[in-house]
């Protein structure tokens, strides 16, 4: 009686403890719902308060529509919006021409769903294809620098995104970026010891030496152009001038008597 007593207080427990188990586990799984509701709700409002830009597909510059995927990216990031919200928050931002393309993609694959992969992959085969692609890689391999050398490297960088595979490394990176120099800058910086160091020390290099160069030449022009202004102006051969008359201007016009001084 004793064994069958404590084997059915023992089974009671057991029972007693599983249901308080699937109690526990039913409250968190409750919290974690709530707590991704929670997550999802204030990386809905951290992204809309970043103010993304809309894109309307009325640009002139295609790379402004891959500036756009990029931008969008960035504050998906930041925003820690989840993988499957990102088309629905890109979506929300596109108008007029975009939207009009949007809605035929929309009616080409149907209801199925549609990753942030096969949104960019639509979109930059509309918006940013391969020849627009191919052009902006052109474009960089034939970069020359024609300003100053801040200028080229602004647009060295924003250029190079386009052709990765030539600057996948900084030794490529600064191959480019010194071919593209200016004759009076190229030998300098190609022979100032830029094997094995950072693109940004090129870089740095390049500013430095036409800082240098520019110094050079306002100290060889000051002195020249302080002898020239030192000069007098060169005197001018008018020839033979008439005498004007210097009579009141009531006896000018009058034929003077002959005077055997005049000249």
């Amino acid at each position: 009686n004793v064994d069958s007593t404590t084997i059915a207080q023992l089974t009671e427990l057991v029972i007693r403890q599983s249901r308080q188990i699937e109690q526990l586990v039913a409250i968190r799984e409750e919290q974690g719902n709530s707590s991704t509701n929670v997550t999802r709700d204030h990386g809905d409002e951290r992204f809309h308060r970043l103010r993304p830009p809309t894109f309307n597909g009325r640009v002139s510059d295609p790379v402004y529509a891959e500036e756009w995927i990029r931008k969008m990216e960035d504050m998906f990031k930041y925003a820690k919006v989840d993988e499957g919200d990102k088309v629905n928050y890109a979506v929300f931002h596109v108008e007029l021409d975009a939207r009009h393309w949007w809605d035929s993609i929309q009616s080409t694959i149907g209801a199925g769903p549609m990753t942030w992969e096969m949104f960019k992959a639509a979109f930059f085969d509309k918006y940013f294809n391969r020849t627009v692609r191919a052009s902006k890689k052109k474009e960089f391999m034939g970069l020359r620098q024609t300003g100053s050398v801040t200028d080229y490297i602004c647009k060295f960088e924003a250029l190079s995104r386009f052709a990765p595979r030539l600057v996948e490394d900084d030794e490529d990176k600064i191959h480019q970026f010194v071919q593209g120099l200016k004759p009076s800058l190229f030998m300098r910086v190609k022979t100032a010891g830029i094997h094995n160091v950072p693109f940004g020390e090129v870089t740095a290099k390049a500013l430095e030496l036409e800082e240098a160069e520019i110094t050079t030449y306002v100290q060889r022009e000051q002195p020249r152009k302080f002898t020239k202004e030192a000069q007098p102006p060169p005197r001018q051969n008018r020839g033979w001038q008439p005498q004007q008359d210097q009579r009141p201007p009531q006896q000018q016009g009058i034929k003077r008597p002959f005077n055997p001084n005049d000249d």
